[in-house]
């Protein structure tokens, strides 16, 4: 955007002036430290706009290139085991809530073994 090439090209003048009001000189003591420090603040202000253009194709073919390193499926097995968990434990909070029975209790002791064995299974995965 030629924003940020404009942003950063007054940037560098504002270096320049500042540094001279700083040590109390006139502003404009040197002309060519004012063009030399704007032009570099133009091209810092050129590159980040050319990376800001390309940022988003890179990141779509970092995805797309990298779409099966080894985090992907650990995270994705990790998600689908707090959903699991989490369905676990609402069906416990659930059957605890509508029988107050003996039924209840072996209800949930199986479905607490079997929370015991997904847990495993996933931590096997």
């Amino acid at each position: 955007m030629i924003r940020t090439i404009i942003w950063f090209g007054g940037a560098g003048f504002f270096a320049s002036s500042y540094s001279n009001l700083v040590r109390g000189l006139p502003m404009m003591r040197k002309p060519m430290m004012h063009t030399f420090f704007t032009s570099i603040g133009l091209y810092a202000g050129y590159l980040i706009h050319k990376w800001e253009d390309k940022g988003e194709a890179v990141y779509e073919e970092m995805v797309e290139k990298h779409k099966n390193v080894p985090w992907w499926p650990k995270a994705q097995l990790l998600a689908e085991k707090a959903a699991r968990e989490q369905v676990l434990k609402e069906a416990i909070m659930a059957d605890i809530a509508e029988e107050e029975s003996g039924e209840s209790e072996v209800m949930y002791c199986l479905v607490k073994i079997s929370y015991q064995v997904v847990g495993r299974q996933s931590a096997v995965t």
